[in-house]
């Protein structure tokens, strides 16, 4: 009988440790389940971080190359707009000097006109002169207005844009130039020779009635 209840209790209490031990195994798989789990949502947390610094850079690296682009936009502007008053300033200088000889050459077949000469080759040159010199103003305007329209499209816009306008604005200046020597090439050539004709006419007039 003893040996009856030696054996139930050794039974009893080797249930009770495989029960133990089957505990301590099913809380250990759990412990290590959940810290599985737990260091999976740190790795994401920290990939999501190094994610959201990757994206920070690549943002501030394009608001400096925004910020530089700007920058650079504002130098091409000021140029462009500093070339744009200096033509003017030009455009207002030659308007002046072309235009006073036009009025000098008015003025000067006015007095021969007086002295009963014929001015009629003085008068015809100065009508080309001014027509001369009103395509000159269109040019200049012309070639104004391209470098005007270089300044808008210097931001915001692309490059080649900017590089075809300020073309056509340069092939303008060449023109403008032309017509500028053209000009004075024949104010010199023309109509200050008609002017010397004239003078010399005077003066043969004047000496014949001298010696009468």
């Amino acid at each position: 009988m003893m040996k009856k209840k030696i054996a139930v209790f050794g039974v009893a209490t080797l249930a009770f440790a495989l029960g133990v031990c089957f505990s301590a195994r099913a809380a250990s798989s759990k412990s290590n389940l959940e810290g599985s789990e737990t260091m999976k949502a740190q790795r994401a947390e920290i990939r999501e971080d190094m994610q959201a610094q990757k994206d920070e850079v690549k943002e501030n690296r394009k608001e400096i190359q925004q910020q530089k682009k700007e920058r650079n936009c504002e130098k091409i502007q000021n140029r462009v707009r500093t070339r744009i008053n200096r033509y003017e300033n030009k455009q207002e200088q030659h308007r002046n000097v072309f235009g006073k000889l036009a009025i000098k050459g008015e003025e000067i077949s006015a007095k021969f006109k007086e002295k009963g000469l014929d001015t009629s080759a003085l008068d015809d040159a100065l009508v080309t002169l001014k027509e001369k010199i009103k395509n000159l103003e269109i040019e200049h305007q012309t070639f104004i207005d391209e470098l005007e329209a270089t300044e808008t499209v210097t931001c915001g816009e692309l490059e080649n844009q900017f590089k075809e306008k300020l073309g056509e604005a340069r092939k303008m200046s060449t023109q403008v130039r032309a017509e500028i020597v053209e000009i004075r090439e024949y104010y010199q050539t023309v109509l200050r020779g008609e002017i010397l004709k004239l003078r010399d006419q005077l003066e043969a007039e004047n000496e014949v009635e001298l010696e009468e």
